[in-house]
């Protein structure tokens, strides 16, 4: 997992966020998208209708789980070192 997809995960604590203004705002491609998606941790919701075309990501559970157990003091999961917690 890199920054930008760390980056990503922590603005998507606060709210569903839409795709496009995600990979503006933190620079990050449709593969790191991707891996996160395989990895579980975003669901991508894809409107129908009047809303066809606009792609929000949310966090799932282990998203959630994972995000909240990352210590950004010594960057390990979970933290060990008493500094993030």
């Amino acid at each position: 997992m890199n920054s930008i997809q760390m980056n990503v995960l922590n603005a998507l604590i606060k709210q569903d966020r839409n795709l496009e203004s995600l990979k503006e705002e933190f620079n990050i491609s449709e593969e790191h998208i991707l891996k996160l998606i395989n990895r579980e941790f975003v669901i991508l919701d894809e409107g129908e209708g009047f809303c066809g075309g606009i792609r929000n990501l949310s966090l799932t559970s282990r998203g959630h789980k994972f995000i909240e157990s990352y210590c950004v003091a010594c960057e390990c999961m979970p933290c060990d070192c008493g500094y993030g917690s």
